[in-house]
């Protein structure tokens, strides 16, 4: 009898409030999680169930990162995330730690210290969210449902506007929306290292994902780091200056660059055209892939390297490959072939100071990979799950999502996190695309339909799709240039007088005013002009300011071969640009 009521009793705690619908259920505990709580904070009364292994935030991603050797982060410090981008700084200046912002560049903000990030998170940024986004549940969820139809009419909410988080342990949680805050990845390894290791010692190779360099005891030992980017750098750099003989291997040149991508993908300058222009999955994919085509590292790390070259710490092999790895018993022999030929390496990074070609071999006590991961939905069981039950299309580990809300089609799940890549573009995996995807679901989440899963649903994905967002129609559709050339006008002159902006195009040959095809919006045009043999190719989708369409005039001299677009403002406010 003692033990049907134990079990009664154990049983009781696995059952789900049914009186109780929650908000949402967030899932995470590192940055992108911290973006998305502070996203949320004071917006509404949510009522919030966090799920972590760690009770404290932050607490994995700063280990992750103080295993590695990393002290000084590579992003700005106006990237946090406290709504006061002058937060960091502030808060620095003010507990006397601004030697614990260093500037990396000139055009570039200071860089700030791990410790100092974590400890401004803690400070400003956790300690003023409220009560409900601080409580953590440290299970883990393995599945989100549905809910069928007797199961709303038991909550009293209506069909399809709430789903079924299962956690480990049997618990349920009934919430509107679950934002998922994680970047799974698993470790990507040379051919070569799985071999090797199986006639080696344990801990004589490792990634960088398994190392743990404040435990290793590196002094007088000589250490191989295979890897150009970020991560090498610093384990290169910490072995060096812990008296370890650091050989450096880079299958390219090292590249110096403060940031991994171009600047513009951090706001929308970049992004629209990402969105607006590359339609399908795998056409995203390919810009995104294009827009970090090779591991790189910022100014700072640079000079420290610098620094442990001079002193004949760390030698830097460029260019290479590693052929072939052999444990000898004692010590590892790497066969390494240069990718350049014969052209000779340098062992500077600053071209004009030469050094001996790549050397047929290297001795080493420690191989250290610092060969990266990737990003992979799969490699996370609560998404495999989900990608079962609720399937879309994955681009080489990447879910294609509802462009507009970042939500799994079929399901009230949102992802804010390097799995947005196809939606949010190359900055997925950093600040300024948490804070894009953030922004993105907070904003659904605040409407009036929060949120509804009928409006996250999608039909089935094909094998090439068009996501949410869409190109109107063109004037001149591609089958209708009759072999003629197309030409985009790059080149053209505005003026602005009171209320008219002019814009003059040159065609600079014949051509006919019913040739030319011209469509004002709000606040873009769109313009064509066919000649014999070409045609010319005019898109503002975005104009500087609002503009009244049935105003605007078309007016082309034929002979010339020149075409003038009136633009009709709304007051005689100067335009400052023509594009917005």
């Amino acid at each position: 009898r003692r033990n049907m009521a134990h079990e009664t009793a154990k049983n009781a705690t696995r059952t789900a409030d049914l009186s109780r619908v929650r908000h949402i259920v967030l899932v995470g505990n590192g940055p992108e999680a911290l973006v998305m709580a502070a996203q949320l904070q004071g917006k509404r009364d949510w009522d919030v169930v966090r799920v972590s292994d760690e009770e404290s935030w932050l607490e994995g991603w700063k280990e992750k990162e103080q295993r590695r050797a990393t002290e000084f982060l590579r992003a700005p410090g106006v990237h946090h995330p406290h709504h006061n981008k002058m937060a960091l700084r502030d808060f620095a200046k003010k507990s006397k730690r601004e030697k614990e912002m260093i500037v990396s560049a000139a055009k570039m903000g200071p860089l700030p210290s791990l410790k100092l990030y974590t400890d401004f998170a803690r400070e400003k940024v956790v300690r003023e969210l409220n009560a409900n986004l601080v409580q953590v549940n440290e299970e883990d969820v393995v599945s989100i449902e549905k809910l069928t139809a007797p199961e709303c009419k038991t909550l009293a909410v209506p069909d399809g506007t709430c789903c079924k988080v299962t956690f480990a342990s049997g618990n349920v949680v009934y919430s509107k929306a679950v934002v998922y805050c994680k970047s799974p990845q698993f470790k990507t390894l040379p051919q070569w290292a799985e071999e090797a290791k199986k006639n080696a010692p344990p801990g004589v190779l490792l990634h960088s994902q398994d190392l743990d360099c404040r435990k290793c005891d590196c002094a007088g030992k000589r250490v191989a780091v295979v890897g150009g980017g970020m991560t090498a750098a610093q384990l290169a750099w910490y072995a060096a200056k812990h008296g370890a003989t650091v050989t450096m291997l880079t299958r390219h040149r090292v590249k110096k660059q403060e940031m991994e991508f171009d600047l513009g993908w951090q706001g929308m300058k970049l992004h629209r055209s990402f969105r607006w222009e590359h339609q399908t999955p795998s056409q995203r994919l390919s810009i995104c892939e294009g827009a970090r085509p090779q591991a790189t590292i910022n100014k700072l790390m640079w000079e420290a390297l610098q620094d442990c070259l001079r002193d004949n710490r760390l030698e830097l092999f460029q260019s290479c490959a590693v052929s072939e790895v052999l444990w000898n018993g004692s010590e590892w022999s790497i066969s390494l072939t240069s990718t350049l030929g014969d052209e000779r390496n340098r062992r500077r990074m600053f071209e004009e100071e030469d050094t001996p070609v790549v050397p047929a071999k290297v001795e080493a006590d420690f191989i250290w990979l610092a060969t990266g991961c990737a990003d992979d939905c799969s490699s996370e069981k609560l998404l495999r799950t989900v990608q079962e039950k609720f399937p879309t299309r994955l681009v080489n580990g990447y879910p294609v999502l509802d462009d507009s809300l970042l939500a799994w089609p079929g399901l009230p799940l949102y992802l804010v996190g390097s799995l947005t890549m196809l939606s949010i573009g190359p900055a997925a995996s950093l600040h300024p695309g948490w804070i894009q995807a953030a922004q993105k679901i907070s904003t659904h989440l605040l409407g009036e339909s929060f949120p509804i899963a009928g409006h996250v649903e999608q039909a089935r994905l094909k094998e090439e799709v068009n996501l949410t967002v869409q190109r109107p129609k063109s004037l001149v559709e591609e089958d209708e240039l009759g072999g003629r050339t197309k030409h985009e006008v790059e080149k053209y002159s505005w003026t602005d007088e009171e209320f008219l902006v002019t814009i003059r195009i040159y065609v600079n040959e014949p051509l006919q005013k019913d040739d030319v095809k011209v469509r004002f919006k709000k606040q873009g045009l769109e313009l064509w002009a066919l000649t014999r043999d070409n045609a010319y190719h005019l898109s503002v989708p975005l104009l500087y300011k609002p503009i009244l369409e049935e105003r605007c005039r078309l007016k082309v001299n034929e002979a010339k071969g020149r075409i003038n677009l009136v633009l009709h403002k709304y007051d005689n406010h100067e335009w400052r640009f023509l594009k917005g």
